[in-house]
């Protein structure tokens, strides 16, 4: 875990959200791509839409592949 946070709101400190999030992360996405070895996008370069709103920050959709 990292001991100075990254990313913050534009309010000031960081969400209560971000170190679970994180955590989550460096936990699934290792498990994800070691389960699925030949996971990748289906189009790298695509546009994959913005989530709308202030809160959200990510792609709409984010197609895969599996070979």
């Amino acid at each position: 875990m990292r001991t100075t946070p990254i990313s913050r709101s534009a309010r000031g400190p960081p969400l209560p959200g971000e170190p679970l999030a994180r955590l989550e992360a460096e936990i699934a996405l290792p498990a994800l791509f070691e389960r699925f070895p030949g996971l990748r996008l289906a189009d790298p370069d695509g546009d994959h839409g913005a989530v709308p709103g202030f809160v959200a920050n990510g792609p709409v959709h984010l197609p895969a592949l599996l070979s």
